[in-house]
């Protein structure tokens, strides 16, 4: 069962290999789609999550957004679509390969392409002649991609050793290419085992709990350290009120696929009782 996480970089015919993946092993290839459950989750509107995607939000725009919602409900969606499929899955862009990147059955790629190529490849598939805007366009683009990746994972988007394979479209074709990854994907390194099935289950099943405090009221802005071990979640840290200890434990006990919770909260109104004042 193939799964398979792809950079997403405008006009290096990421997209054709994508496609290509998809052919030769009869699955499914998502990006776009994963916009309207991302917004519908967030409560923002759809534009607004391509705009934020695609470096184009306006300067209030970008003071008002909520994109720690954004990048956690993006973590459940891709690490849920990575670990519920049956018959496997390429998954391009939003952080999948830094999401994926400790799955050791999941093969992580960047398809790049130097920037001149990129740009004449865009201004062809869109019949325009306007140089300046198409390297405007790709310019908004990488340096978004490359934000997302540094403040949400600490890693820059360009750096090879994030990856497992790099191919680079000025060199090779897009059959070739496909031809690179079908071989890293049938190779012993990358065979999926009941260890790395469960570590990508577990991953999955935090990323979810972590989903839901965000998405209550009483406890989106709580920072919950979050470790799950086949069904079982332990809660640690330290918020606020004892209230809202409680309510992290409850949420997450009625997640889907939690068996049992660990609650480990400290809360700060529980420590300033103890020492017998208030805070």
């Amino acid at each position: 069962m193939p799964v398979i996480a792809m950079s997403r970089e405008m006009g290096s015919l990421g997209k054709d290999v994508a496609y290509g993946l998809g052919d030769v092993f009869n699955i499914r290839v998502k990006h776009h789609e994963i916009v309207d459950h991302v917004a519908d989750k967030t409560r923002l509107r759809k534009t607004h999550v391509i705009s934020y995607l695609q470096g184009k939000l306006g300067f209030l725009d970008r003071m008002t957004i909520d994109q720690a919602s954004i990048a956690i409900h993006s973590a459940d969606e891709i690490l849920t679509l990575a670990a519920e499929t049956s018959e496997g899955i390429v998954l391009r862009g939003w952080g999948a390969t830094a999401l994926l990147r400790s799955i050791p059955h999941v093969v992580c790629v960047r398809v790049c392409a130097p920037t001149e190529l990129r740009v004449e490849r865009m201004m062809e598939r869109l019949d325009s002649d306007e140089r300046d805007r198409v390297i405007t366009e790709i310019a908004h683009s990488d340096q978004a991609h490359d934000a997302i990746m540094k403040r949400n994972f600490a890693v820059a988007a360009t750096d090879a050793t994030h990856y497992d394979v790099v191919l680079n479209t000025e060199r090779m074709s897009v059959a070739e290419c496909v031809e690179a990854v079908v071989h890293a994907v049938r190779s012993a390194d990358f065979a999926e085992t009941e260890s790395s099935r469960a570590r990508l289950e577990n991953a999955a099943l935090e990323a979810r709990c972590r989903a839901v405090l965000r998405r209550d009221g009483k406890t989106r802005d709580c920072q919950v350290a979050i470790a799950a071990l086949g069904g079982r979640v332990m809660l640690s840290g330290v918020v606020n009120t004892v209230a809202q200890a409680a309510a992290c434990a409850e949420l997450t006990s009625a997640v889907r696929g939690v068996s049992g919770v660990e609650n480990v909260l400290k809360s700060m109104e529980s420590a300033g009782t103890r020492r017998g004042g208030s805070i």
